[in-house]
């Protein structure tokens, strides 16, 4: 909760003007304005301000479409200053950044997102700052003027780092990485749900802080998937301010599918970790991955003697183990986990792993007539496949090493004309220069 303060005239333009007369005393700080109007930022480098701007109208299209809010129809009422000044050297306890909800004198708010030029900027984290704004002017936007001094409600963490992972996925298009997340649902320790709920993350370590994020997005991947998942979501964040009673249950009674269970909140919220885990049970493997994972399944573990002993053959002993009294259970399951090796394995080895399936079938069977020149012939094709591959690797390694060198010279005149284009001015050697080339590698 914090304090809402009472803006400077004209959207702080004075005060703006007194944070960059120690670095420009004689410019007035440029200003551009988003499509929609929404976003004014100030801002001396032009390339910057339209990057923010346009990476602002992205985040903010992407919010929208997670709560399935047209992006026509909505109706913003308070504008989101993005003010990206120099450090006051003044202030050596000034924040890297920070969001606040100001009241304009004569009627109306504003959101003011600040950056201080010279901090660490990865200690800036500019996105979930820009989430944070958009969902508090969401919040506010139909309640009645909140006066001077009065305390206003923050975005809850979880929501903005979840949206911000959601976002930052489908920017890069990396998608979720389940390996993360088959790892916290073996762990089976999620965390308690009001404890979660409240957490902050200002004095989370990296890891503590991407294990946070992943628990974030998983959870508000939970509540959109749920029936008019979306619909109450935004209904959520446009009650937040309203709240009365314990973040889960405010949250709870947003979203009647849950039928008013901290419990069943548990439980959906377990079954969501599951659904991330398994989102790339489908993916492909490299040839590498694929002969692993197929000589793996090749050793045939038979269970001998009368003390639970087991004895390891490779598939091509089959005349050793194939009258051993557990032989066809084992085989029937290493036919089983052929068949599943085939939807991911690599488009060269599906008919290496089909032949496998097909022998091992008929080893199951009994019928082992002809099954040895099979498999020596199937283990001939997959050796030259793995050598033909390897020798396709060796000749691209070799080739980007020693020929790339080598051009024929016939774009030349093309590739000038493309630099010339796309060549910027040249780029200034101080302090605020290299700042803003740190944030516009940040939204690329």
């Amino acid at each position: 909760m914090k304090m809402l303060r009472k803006a400077a005239p004209a959207l702080g333009f004075l005060a703006l003007c007194a944070k960059l007369a120690a670095a420009t005393p004689f410019d007035l700080p440029h200003r551009s304005l988003s499509s929609s109007q929404q976003f004014v930022i100030y801002c001396d480098d032009l390339a910057m301000r339209l990057a923010v701007s346009s990476f602002a109208e992205d985040t903010k299209s992407g919010i929208l479409n997670l709560l399935g809010i047209d992006s026509e129809q909505n109706r913003w009422k308070f504008p989101v200053v993005i003010d990206l000044a120099r450090k006051d050297v003044t202030r050596p306890d000034q924040p890297v950044s920070q969001v606040q909800l100001f009241e304009i004198e004569g009627g109306g708010m504003k959101i003011e997102l600040d950056v201080a030029l010279g901090g660490d900027l990865s200690s800036a984290r500019f996105q979930q700052q820009l989430v944070r704004a958009i969902l508090l002017e969401m919040e506010y936007r139909n309640k009645p003027p909140v006066p001077g001094g009065t305390a206003y409600i923050n975005p809850p963490q979880w929501l903005v780092e979840g949206m911000t992972t959601y976002l930052r996925n489908l920017r890069t298009e990396t998608g979720e990485d389940a390996d993360v997340y088959k790892a916290l649902l073996a762990k089976n320790q999620l965390p308690a749900i009001g404890d979660f709920l409240s957490q902050e993350t200002s004095e989370m370590n990296a890891a503590s802080l991407k294990l946070y994020q992943a628990y974030a997005l998983s959870f508000l991947k939970l509540l959109t998937g749920l029936p008019n998942g979306r619909s109450c979501l935004a209904s959520y964040i446009n009650d937040l301010p309203l709240g009365k009673d314990a973040p889960s249950t405010d949250l709870i009674k947003h979203f009647p599918a849950l039928n008013g269970s901290e419990q069943t909140l548990g439980k959906w919220w377990t079954l969501s970790l599951a659904d991330i885990s398994a989102s790339n049970r489908y993916q492909g493997l490299t040839v590498q991955e694929t002969e692993k994972r197929l000589a793996e399944l090749l050793k045939i573990t038979i269970p001998v003697g009368s003390r639970n002993e087991t004895k390891v053959f490779p598939v091509e002993d089959f005349k050793q183990f194939i009258k051993l009294p557990q032989a066809r259970t084992v085989l029937a399951n290493t036919a089983s986990n052929l068949q599943g090796l085939t939807a991911q394995a690599n488009p060269l080895y599906r008919p290496i792993v089909g032949e496998y399936q097909s022998i091992v079938a008929e080893m199951q069977r009994g019928r082992t007539r002809h099954l040895d020149v099979r498999l020596k012939s199937i283990s001939n094709y997959r050796d030259m496949v793995t050598t033909r591959v390897e020798q396709v690797a060796d000749y691209l390694n070799w080739f980007e090493a020693t020929q790339m060198v080598n051009r024929s010279n016939s774009f030349d005149d093309y590739m000038k004309t493309a630099n010339q284009l796309s060549n910027d001015a040249p780029k200034r050697d101080d302090e605020i220069s290299h700042y803003l080339d740190g944030i516009e590698l940040q939204l690329q």
